[in-house]
């Protein structure tokens, strides 16, 4: 684990009030940059679970087209 990794890891998930908790911009941006990061991968799984699953549907076809 990396110095910055375990400076960020008490830092909770972004909130828009983090200033009145006394957190810093630093920790603030970090925090809302591991959100953005976090939303982004779940996207981009999603995204890439359907294109998988139309491949796959696509295989299964072509592999029992001949098959009847």
């Amino acid at each position: 684990m990396t110095m910055l990794e375990q400076f960020g890891r008490y830092i909770p998930d972004y909130y828009p009030t983090m200033y009145l908790d006394g957190y810093t911009p630093y920790e603030i941006m970090g925090a809302a940059s591991r959100q953005i990061y976090d939303s982004s991968q779940k996207r981009g799984d999603k995204k890439l679970e359907k294109e998988l699953q139309v491949a796959l549907d696509a295989a299964m076809k072509d592999l029992f087209k001949d098959w009847k």
